[in-house]
């Protein structure tokens, strides 16, 4: 299972790892679940929620507050490379 690594305080994107620097903080949140590498994650517009695309062929939404995975998005044949929000929040659009 690979984790996606996300720090607000360093601006920090990981996959299956996590790189710091000895002065940077620890993790905001922690996202497991995807099974493969994360090629792209964007915030909501309105900040509360994560979507991710993986190399597992899904994409995943996340909350951004606590990292629980609301919704898994399965129907793609291959890797999910780009996954985004509309500007309203409402829709997702993955490639």
């Amino acid at each position: 299972m690979k984790n996606l690594v996300i720090s607000l305080s360093v601006l920090l994107l990981a996959t299956g790892y996590c790189v710091r620097t000895a002065n940077a903080a620890p993790p905001d949140i922690v996202l497991e679940g995807h099974t493969d590498t994360v090629r792209s994650a964007a915030f909501s517009p309105d900040g509360t929620k994560i979507v991710t695309a993986s190399e597992d062929n899904t994409a995943r939404i996340w909350d951004a507050a606590t990292g629980k995975e609301l919704q898994k998005l399965e129907g793609h044949t291959h890797y999910v490379w780009s996954a985004v929000f509309s500007p309203d929040g409402k829709r997702i659009v993955t490639a």
